[in-house]
């Protein structure tokens, strides 16, 4: 079986098709799996579910992913370790580290591992630069060291089709539809360019079992809500039926269709109707709601209010207790640190592979060390002034980089003001 075969596999893609399922979802394309869902459990015709006014815009899933995932929300704190005399490369790494948008690709990848457990990140070429590309497990395989994706690319009649890329930290192979190659680059990188972070898998295999649930529960809300929004619409209709029948102490309930009744006088007594009315306790489904949020909240370790929103939003009387309730999600978050940090680190390998494969930069044994900051209470300059001043007087850092602190600039533009600034005072 060769690689696009693998890739095409009946396994692969039963795996790959429920992972595709659960981040439509969270991507926003909820109505159709409501729709779905309502069929089964009201067993309609689906032409009567077309007709509902089915609510599928309460994203629940994404609501609790970002409220799980506070570690990028505040500044992430990177210290490059090199050689003594490098000192350069602490703004070249910086600068790179910008360019390559590292926050916001490591705050894709927190969420997706909170949500589906594992998550795959590629540090591949993009013209003559390179860029960080986030794999779900939907759009991924691997086997013997590969990573195989699909790609769609023009051919030379203007055609748009299918390709198929493979990477190892040997060799890049690209194939067609078919699985005959079309190109192939040998590497022989230091590291693998594409690589998974994840926590330990149980049973030791190279997938973790995923948990959808969350996915599950955001369907099963927002049908709820349709059901119950269907109610209060059907509030302003009853449903005649006939109460007595001349003639007969039977009473019999009519069909749910329309129908046209004569009304007969049989020994002086009428026929009779009365109504239906749907149930008006929507308070009481509302408790219903809020119920299943918190007990399902509570499997999650969040607040319910992440899910119910403005029916039990989070308020604060002062700046110590929003302070606080950051500081608290911060804490939840802290369940993927390590594996976040341990996801930093293959980062920063696959980049020092790929410098060293350019011979763009003199890599030696540089190493990354990544700490995630609490959120801390706003401070005024005045007071990011001292604490920095308290620092550089006992030792702990120089004047250069107090000035890179207080002013948020790199070391070498800080040494540029610092050496302006002693010009200055020599010239008076």
């Amino acid at each position: 079986m060769n690689l696009v075969d693998f890739y095409k596999s009946t396994e692969e893609e039963a795996r790959r098709s429920k992972s595709r399922k659960a981040w439509k979802i969270y991507d926003g394309d909820i109505h159709p799996y409501v729709a779905e869902y309502l069929q089964k459990i009201l067993r309609e015709d689906p032409e009567k579910i077309r007709e509902l006014p089915v609510i599928s815009s309460i994203n629940v899933a994404k609501s609790v992913v970002n409220e799980l995932t506070q570690l990028y929300k505040n500044s992430t704190k990177r210290d490059f370790l090199f050689e003594q005399g490098e000192d350069e490369k602490k703004d070249f790494y910086g600068e790179l580290y910008r360019t390559l948008k590292v926050d916001n690709a490591m705050l894709e990848v927190n969420r997706a591992v909170e949500y589906e457990r594992q998550v795959h990140v590629g540090l591949l070429p993009d013209g003559e630069n390179f860029k960080i590309r986030i794999f779900r497990n939907s759009e991924i395989s691997y086997i013997n060291g590969f990573y195989i994706f699909e790609i769609s690319e023009v051919n030379k009649n203007g055609n748009v089709v299918k390709a198929y890329e493979a990477w190892s930290k040997d060799v890049f192979i690209k194939l067609d539809e078919n699985g005959k190659v079309i190109e192939s680059t040998e590497l022989n990188l230091d590291y693998s360019p594409i690589f998974k972070v994840s926590g330990t898998s149980f049973d030791g295999s190279y997938w973790r079992t995923p948990d959808y649930s969350l996915a599950d529960f955001t369907i099963q809300f927002n049908a709820i809500l349709t059901d119950i929004g269907h109610t209060v619409h059907l509030q302003s209709f009853s449903q005649p039926f006939l109460k007595k029948i001349a003639g007969s102490n039977d009473s019999e309930l009519t069909s749910g269709k329309t129908e046209v009744m004569v009304l007969n006088k049989i020994n002086g007594e009428t026929e009779e109707f009365g109504y239906v009315t749907p149930s008006t306790d929507i308070q009481g489904c509302l408790n219903f709601v809020k119920t299943i949020s918190q007990m399902y909240a509570q499997t999650k370790g969040v607040n319910s209010d992440v899910i119910l929103g403005g029916v039990n939003k989070e308020s604060f009387n002062s700046g110590v207790q929003r302070l606080l309730a950051m500081v608290e999600r911060y804490e939840r978050s802290l369940e993927y640190a390590s594996v976040m940090i341990q996801a930093e680190s293959d980062l920063f390998n696959a980049i020092r592979a790929w410098l060293k494969y350019t011979g763009a930069y003199d890599i030696g044994e540089d190493m990354i060390n990544v700490e995630y900051k609490k959120p801390e209470a706003v401070k005024t300059l005045s007071e990011k002034i001292d604490d920095e001043l308290k620092l550089e007087s006992i030792g702990v850092q120089s004047r250069v980089e107090t000035i890179a602190k207080v002013r948020g600039v790199p070391l070498s533009e800080a040494e540029l003001i610092y050496d302006k600034n002693i010009k200055n005072s020599n010239q008076e």
